[in-house]
C-alpha cells in the first residue's frame, strides 16, 4: 500500500503511467497497482482546494491482492475523504468551503491543514 500527498491527480502521467495504477480491478493480476482515488476524482471530489477547485492529489494505492475479499471490504469502494464542518472555512475569493489551514503565507490562521485527510479501512478476514 502506498499512501500520501503525491501533488498529482490519479490521471496524471506520474501516477497513471509511471506507477501504472489501474482504475479498476483486473482478473489474475495480484501485483497490479489499483488506485480507488480515480473514482473520487470522477465524482468531482478532492482532498485539496486550489485556485477555486478541488484536486485529488492525496492517493491511496493498493496492490490488487490487498483489494481481494481476504483483506478489504467493498472492493475498496469505501475509500473516504474525511471532512467535517470544524475543519473548513469559507474562502473570501471564491465563496467556497475549503480546508482551514494553519498558515496562509506568514499569517497564522489557527486551522488544521490545507489538505483533507483520506483513509481506507482494511479488514483481515
Amino acid at each position: 500500500m502506498i499512501v500520501g500527498d503525491f501533488n498529482d491527480e490519479p490521471t496524471n502521467n506520474s501516477i497513471a503511467n509511471t506507477l501504472g495504477t489501474l482504475e479498476s480491478l483486473r482478473d489474475k493480476c495480484n501485483t497490479c497497482l489499483y488506485n480507488p482515488m480515480f473514482r473520487l476524482k470522477k465524482e468531482k471530489q478532492g482532498s485539496y482546494f486550489y485556485q477555486g477547485s478541488w484536486d485529488m492529489i492525496d492517493q491511496i494505492i493498493f496492490t490488487q491482492n490487498l483489494a481481494g475479499k481476504n483483506y478489504y471490504r467493498n472492493d475498496l469502494s469505501d475509500v473516504v475523504i474525511f471532512q467535517k464542518d470544524w475543519m473548513m472555512f469559507t474562502d473570501e475569493k471564491t465563496g467556497k468551503q475549503r480546508p482551514n489551514r494553519t498558515y496562509a503565507g506568514s499569517d497564522y490562521k489557527g486551522g488544521y491543514a490545507d489538505h483533507l485527510p483520506v483513509y481506507a479501512t482494511i479488514v483481515v478476514r
